[in-house]
Parts: structure tokens; C-alpha cells; sequence
């Protein structure tokens, strides 16, 4: 999914790689993402949580996940 994403590759796999810790962790799964994002700890700063929570929402809605009403994107 796209959603205007951003040209720094950091940035990028910081934003991708939290919405799929926000959609393991509604699933009930616990990621171990600490580590694999210390390595880009410079992108935080840039991070657009709109993105990233509409991506996860999309991500969920793809997947049927059972969040349809937690959902802050329908």
C-alpha cells in the first residue's frame, strides 16, 4: 500500500515496520520489534502517525481482521 509513502528508506521500514507491530499487538501477537528498529533510530523523528495508522487500518481491513468497529479508518 502506498499512501504517499515516504522516499527515505529509513523512514520507510520504521513506518512499515510499526504497522505491523500496531496490527500483530491488536491481534493479540507480541513482535519483538525493539531490536530490528534500534538500527534506524534517526527516521523516528520524521514519523507520520496518520500513515501509519491508516495503514494499519487498511492492513486489518484486508486481512478481516475482527477490529471492524476499533477501526480508526473505516
Amino acid at each position: 500500500m502506498k499512501f504517499n509513502r515516504p522516499e527515505d528508506l529509513a523512514l520507510r521500514e520504521v513506518e512499515a515496520e510499526t504497522v505491523a507491530y500496531l496490527v500483530a499487538k491488536r491481534t493479540g501477537v507480541s513482535p519483538r520489534s525493539e531490536s530490528y528498529l534500534d538500527r534506524y533510530q534517526g527516521a523516528f523523528d520524521q514519523l507520520d502517525l496518520h500513515r501509519i495508522m491508516k495503514v494499519a487500518s487498511a492492513v486489518e481491513k484486508e486481512l478481516d481482521l475482527p477490529f471492524r468497529g476499533a477501526r480508526i479508518f473505516q
